[in-house]
């Protein structure tokens, strides 16, 4: 019986710690984001609970982002600035080891706090997973879904529109489960290839494991990204 104890303790034990070193492992941030976390003249930037606010002259479109899995949410500022700079207030979601998952409704707390006339929910690999899933189950105040290299397990209402943009070199996304992903797709979506972009480039925190090789640089894809958010919204 001791014997046992002793073989369950350490199993126990061994799950424990191997679950501490995945969950404290994975992309960090660039130090270029740093420059999209300092206000400037048209976009101020704040720190709030839920993660960062990014306040530019727009006032009636904002937009709730989750980042991928294991990746800072931080990587993802330089998006976020571009878009408030357009016209699109912007909340970046930090997540429990980030994980988006672990607190799927936390753009709940932000819909609460603050208003504006349009709503939209974005986010990047299983992050749009995620947050498509929690537009599913709450469409009466979300006017559109935008996803980066991801797409819907659950039905889209109708009610909403769905932007979806993937580049043509990303080896991350299971384009299998994209295209059977698309028959819970709204009658309303647009769908955007971005020639020669990858699965990391949405956001500054490097190479990914797996991925494709991008034939254009970061820098272009999140400005073609940025641009064809925009035009979707507007």
């Amino acid at each position: 019986m001791k014997k046992l104890l002793v073989m369950m303790f350490t199993i126990i034990m061994v799950l424990l710690i191997g679950t501490i070193i995945y969950l404290n492992i994975y992309y960090h941030s660039e130090n270029s984001v740093k420059e999209y976390l300092v206000s400037s003249d048209s976009v101020k930037v704040e720190k709030i609970k839920e993660g960062y606010f990014f306040d530019g002259p727009g006032t009636s479109d904002a937009l709730i982002f989750y980042p991928g899995t294991k990746v800072e949410y931080t990587a993802y500022a330089p998006i976020m600035n571009k878009l408030a700079y357009s016209g699109i207030d912007t909340y970046l979601i930090s997540m429990p080891f980030n994980i988006a998952f672990l607190d799927s409704n936390k753009a709940a707390n932000i819909m609460k706090k603050y208003k504006y006339d349009n709503w939209y929910l974005s986010g990047h690999s299983l992050g749009g997973v995620v947050i498509s899933n929690y537009a599913s189950k709450h469409s009466k105040n979300i006017k559109g879904v935008i996803l980066l290299a991801s797409y819907p397990n659950k039905k889209i209402p109708n009610n909403i529109k769905l932007l979806s943009i993937y580049g043509t070199n990303d080896k991350v996304l299971n384009i299998k489960k994209y295209k059977k992903s698309k028959k819970y797709l709204p009658n309303n979506y647009k769908e955007i290839k971005i020639d020669g972009g990858n699965h990391a480039n949405y956001g500054n925190y490097g190479s990914q494991k797996y991925d494709g090789k991008s034939s254009i640089t970061k820098g272009e894809q999140q400005d073609i990204t940025v641009k064809s958010i925009v035009e979707f919204i507007r």
